[in-house]
């Protein structure tokens, strides 16, 4: 969008548009995603952290979703190895 303002010869909107986009669409995302995120996944905030940019590194976009999940799922079957032993 912002190239096509560029482009479009709108160099104010353009700049207001980039401005936006990094100042408060992504501190927004930010800031909410892992509240949304812990909400639905029971772990700590530093390991919900670690599991969504682990799992983006690893997986790409979808591992926003599965590191959480596979961390949950480890997390879970540890501790029931652990009973059972």
């Amino acid at each position: 969008m912002a190239l096509w303002l560029a482009a479009d010869g709108r160099p104010w909107a353009c700049g207001i548009f980039v401005a936006w986009c990094a100042g408060v669409v992504s501190t927004i995302d930010n800031v909410l995603r892992p509240l949304f995120a812990k909400s639905g996944v029971k772990l700590p905030g530093m390991m919900l952290f670690v599991g969504m940019f682990g799992g983006l590194i690893a997986f790409g976009i979808v591992g926003l979703f599965l590191g959480p999940i596979i961390l949950y799922l480890l997390r879970e079957l540890t501790r029931v190895a652990n009973e059972a032993a």
